[in-house]
């Protein structure tokens, strides 16, 4: 069986130099490189090693879960991170700041090396097995084995032991998401037999159609092409770019193309498409029932934007925070010029608002997230 494994006793010298060395944003991030594209990932690995010092775990667990992500990252994703990043949350909550608020006055994150080894001589016998079931449990999910092992520390009034965390990865199980190494030979082999896979013949898809525009910024969905079941590995099997809608050096709101062209064993081209579209906007209620939504000036600047004059608001108002009839109005502005709404003759007191904005683009609306609802005074 194939593994790989992070072992914590290194060198101090290793241990020195990953401590400085650049940490990768996140396997999705990674293989956009030469595309000016970066993929959308809310999470990176980064994230899950802030979470778990914030929580305030021992300095030598922090390094070996960098180092083992480090090493494994191209397993993980975006939606992995979250996940680990809410186990943190939830250890650091139940069993971590009861006591560094109580006794020592402070969030975990703020403690010294010091006050974590006061924090944790607290914790009961139960406690401690909760929170190694917790990291048991996320390993089961991603396929890592969790062991434990002794990291002992001295102090002036002798040396207590704590429970250091070693990582185990099941690689061959782990490329359930992915197979990163090969494209199955036998597939290959088939279709190679006679010619070239046509990239046409694989399955392209994009992690959502629609990318929220951020000045200055080239984003795309996460892509992944897969032929008769397996995914394919990009620079080796296809290379990505996108002709986007850049004007004068700006990327603008509208469609963009993405190309997928077939490398090695593959050959031709493939077009999938996705859209930048307004980020969610933010609002204020004030009296006589005005809604006054925060124009986004870059998105609205034409020289940026040649689409903004296909772009406008879509306002809801209804008496109940669902949003459902009968009582729900919706409202369409010209353009997203208008940013001033009055409803006075046409809501009561106490009914709630939500805002989302739109670019029309081939004449269907490609809407923003709703933005939080409030409540008209």
């Amino acid at each position: 069986m194939k593994t790989s494994r992070f072992i914590a006793g290194l060198s101090a010298a290793i241990i020195a130099a990953s401590m400085t060395a650049a940490i990768p944003a996140s396997a999705d991030q990674l293989v956009a490189t030469g595309t000016g594209y970066t993929y959308n990932a809310d999470y990176d690995l980064i994230d899950v090693v802030n979470a778990f010092s914030d929580a305030g775990f021992d300095a030598q667990n922090v390094l070996n879960l960098r180092n083992f992500l480090i090493l494994n990252g191209e397993f993980f994703d975006g939606n992995d991170y979250k996940v680990m990043i809410d186990t943190a949350e939830e250890i650091k909550t139940l069993y971590i700041r009861p006591f560094s608020i109580d006794k020592l006055g402070k969030e975990p994150k703020d403690m010294t090396q010091k006050d974590r080894y006061f924090v944790y001589d607290l914790l009961q016998p139960a406690s401690v097995d909760a929170i190694k079931k917790k990291f048991e449990k996320l390993g089961e999910r991603f396929y890592v084995k969790t062991t434990w092992d002794t990291l002992t520390v001295k102090s002036d009034t002798g040396a207590k032991e704590y429970a250091l965390w070693y990582g185990t990865l099941d690689v061959t199980k782990a490329v359930r998401k992915a197979d990163y190494t090969k494209v199955s030979t036998s597939v290959v082999n088939k279709a190679a037999s006679t010619a070239n896979i046509k990239i046409s013949t694989c399955e392209i898809t994009l992690a959502g159609n629609k990318i929220a525009y951020q000045f200055g910024k080239k984003r795309a969905p996460k892509v992944t092409v897969t032929y008769q079941g397996q995914r394919l590995v990009k620079g080796r099997d296809y290379t990505l770019s996108f002709k986007d809608i850049d004007k004068d050096g700006y990327v603008q709101m509208g469609k963009v193309a993405c190309v997928v062209t077939g490398k090695g064993d593959f050959t031709g081209k493939k077009t999938v498409y996705f859209y930048v579209v307004p980020e969610k906007p933010t609002f204020t209620t004030v009296a006589n029932h005005i809604v006054k939504i925060t124009p986004d000036n870059d998105a609205l600047n034409e020289k940026i934007n040649k689409n903004v004059a296909n772009s406008a608001y879509q306002i809801q108002v209804c008496s109940n925070s669902s949003f459902k009839a009968p009582t729900l109005k919706t409202f369409v502005t010209k353009n997203m010029n208008v940013t001033t709404l009055n409803f006075n003759d046409l809501v009561k007191t106490g009914w709630n608002v939500r805002v989302r904005s739109f670019i029309k683009i081939d004449v269907v609306r490609r809407y923003s997230a709703w933005s939080v609802v409030q409540n008209i005074k």
